[in-house]
């Protein structure tokens, strides 16, 4: 998981709402790769977590057996539809939880493009991830929300670029890549 998971020990195990647990956890991996989910079992019936995406940005959420509520947040619009995406039966979002959960991803693999401090990247430090089959794939992504410098010259614009297992070794997913994080996430449009 390239997620970090808290919970907070209070005694409380909140075993009947796990399954629900889990499938948010799943979804929040797959929209907030590189996010934080802090856990506070408020009892045995109720999980209070928040989704931490970096200092100041983040969504609280409610979490029992048969809801998900989003309580509050702080963050881009972008990201807000993303968070109201992860509601079940909740009275203000038409989340669709369960139908993020179920779908399956085992084909797609994850790439990170990383951009240094140079002014003339789309970025200044942090990521972009792509999600694709392959790495040509996901060189074609990228290059399609954000071409060469210079057309024709086959050169990525960005510093570097890596596999998620290399990314993982390193500590960029924690300390960020020059003050910066993962600043969105692209997928393959499938059937467009």
């Amino acid at each position: 998981m390239s997620i970090a998971i808290e919970t907070k020990t209070n005694g409380y195990t909140a075993k009947p709402v796990q399954d629900m647990i889990q499938k948010f956890e799943k979804v929040a991996e797959r929209l907030f790769p590189c996010c934080t989910v802090k856990h506070f079992y408020y009892g045995d019936t109720l999980d209070m977590a928040d989704i931490v995406l970096r200092p100041g940005e983040y969504a609280h959420f409610n979490i029992s057996a048969d809801h998900v509520s989003l309580c509050g947040y702080t963050c881009s619009s972008e990201e807000l539809l993303k968070f109201e995406s992860m509601t079940y039966k909740d009275e203000l979002y038409d989340g669709k939880l369960l139908e993020l959960a179920a779908q399956g991803d085992e084909h797609m693999n994850r790439y990170f493009y990383t951009f240094g401090s140079d002014e003339r990247f789309p970025f200044q430090g942090g990521w972009v991830e792509v999600q694709a089959e392959n790495i040509h794939e996901a060189h074609e992504i990228f290059n399609s929300h954000y071409p060469e410098r210079v057309p024709g010259s086959n050169c990525l614009n960005c510093s570097n670029y890596y596999s998620e297992q290399v990314f993982n070794s390193s500590d960029m997913s924690k300390t960020g890549n020059l003050g910066s994080f993962c600043h969105r996430v692209l997928t393959a449009q499938k059937g467009a």
